[in-house]
């Protein structure tokens, strides 16, 4: 780990380098490349970048899904799909609900991944169950269209109002909306 901690920080002093000489030029930081929209010779950023990787590959959910949201919408990397789902599916798997929603967002999208809404469904149940409100909005809506498992009005309006509970507004307005 001390090897690859040490290869990564140089890779990163070598592409400030670069920068500062030609900020045009891409700078390879860790697994992707860092955007072209990084001021030249932005040390701060690197070093942000260079931690976050760090606390990522140590296990750190909240740190994997900052690292997936940058490469899913190329926020200081290079925007990177296959990225953003692997490291967005790591903290999903370690219990983090808010990217468990985002799982399920990417394979409702097919962003990342094959539009599956079964799995969809799945992850974004794990999400509900866990509390997360717009998760449980979510799971609200898939059982009232029947969208990755059977329709439900009864269970759609349960999940809606509890995260209309939460504060949710489209929960409210759906459950305004009932007939």
């Amino acid at each position: 780990m001390g090897t690859f901690l040490f290869l990564v920080f140089c890779q990163l002093a070598l592409a400030a380098g670069a920068m500062a000489a030609d900020p045009e030029k891409k700078a390879v930081a860790s697994n992707g490349q860092l955007s072209k929209n990084v001021a030249s010779g932005d040390e701060d950023v690197l070093r942000d970048l260079m931690d976050l990787k760090s606390n990522a590959d140590s296990g750190d959910v909240s740190a994997q899904f900052e690292l997936s949201r940058r490469y899913l919408n190329g926020d200081g990397l290079e925007q990177n799909d296959d990225e953003a789902i692997r490291w967005l599916r790591m903290a999903a798997e370690g219990g983090l609900p808010r990217a468990q929603a985002g799982l399920g967002w990417m394979y409702a999208a097919g962003r990342g991944v094959n539009k599956d809404e079964t799995l969809s469904f799945s992850w974004y149940e794990r999400a509900a169950v866990a509390g997360f409100p717009v998760a449980q909005y979510m799971l609200g809506r898939y059982y009232e269209k029947g969208i990755g498992v059977a329709k439900d009005r009864v269970l759609a309006k349960e999940w809606y109002e509890k995260a209309a509970a939460q504060g949710n507004e489209k929960a409210k307005k759906r459950l305004q909306d009932w007939k």
